[in-house]
């Protein structure tokens, strides 16, 4: 059978003397992965339709016994190549790809993400002031998608600190007990991310913030992701910033 999709290239590894195994997140069968033979030759036939973060058209035989299905064609709708010309935004670009692959069932469609993701890397691709507020925007919608979106709907009179309540949201009084399923969170910070998730994603970009309110929010949404997941979630690529 073989299946033909949109999809982002998650990334990518070496496999035997010219070949390539590619993790993809495809509008069709969500994440999987394919093996491009002879993609490692110079003279290969897909150009930059296999680079990480590409937007490709691609084609492959699909089997359900099977982790990993042949290649048969790709061909580059967007490549997304402005992003690499940033650390900054290319280290969104990844977080982005790994929130996907952490999160998502492989052969699992998931439509709505797919675009969301599209949505994110177009964003990054034309050079955005504040890339961060791009991923945290992308990560409070991922929520919603999931079905575990995070209720902001709450004002709060001038506290020293609020917590995220994994199940039941934002308080400003600090749950009792020895739990680990809540979070603590500076005003400021809950401020931000509440008039964030009022913008689009495009709109995200021009919405200035600080380093520390950044590092907050993706400890926040790993913390929050690997509760719901009951998995540990973490943006490896932020590493290389925070």
């Amino acid at each position: 059978m073989i299946i033909s999709t949109e999809a982002i290239i998650i990334n990518a590894r070496k496999y035997g003397d010219s070949s390539k195994i590619v993790n993809i997140f495809s509008k069709e069968q969500g994440v999987c992965s394919v093996i491009a033979k002879g993609a490692r030759n110079n003279k290969n036939k897909y150009g930059a339709a296999l680079e990480q973060l590409s937007y490709s058209y691609i084609s492959y035989y699909y089997k359900p016994s099977s982790s990993i299905h042949l290649l048969s064609n790709a061909e580059l709708i967007q490549s997304f190549n402005n992003i690499h010309q940033s650390l900054e935004i290319t280290i969104t670009g990844l977080m982005i790809v790994e929130s996907i692959a952490q999160t998502q069932h492989e052969h699992s469609q998931n439509e709505e993400l797919f675009y969301s993701a599209v949505e994110a890397l177009d964003t990054l691709n034309s050079h955005p002031l504040f890339p961060f507020s791009v991923f945290i925007r992308f990560c409070y919608n991922l929520s919603k998608i999931l079905g575990f979106d995070i209720n902001l709907n709450t004002d709060f009179d001038r506290p020293d600190d609020v917590y995220l309540l994994f199940d039941d949201g934002f308080s400003d009084i600090r749950p009792d007990g020895n739990r680990n399923d809540f979070l603590r969170l500076n005003p400021k910070d809950f401020d931000y991310l509440k008039t964030l998730s009022g913008k689009t994603i495009d709109e995200s970009s021009a919405m200035p913030t600080e380093n520390e309110t950044i590092k907050s929010l993706i400890n926040l949404f790993s913390k929050y992701f690997s509760y719901h997941l009951d998995k540990n979630i973490v943006f490896k690529s932020s590493k290389l910033l925070f």
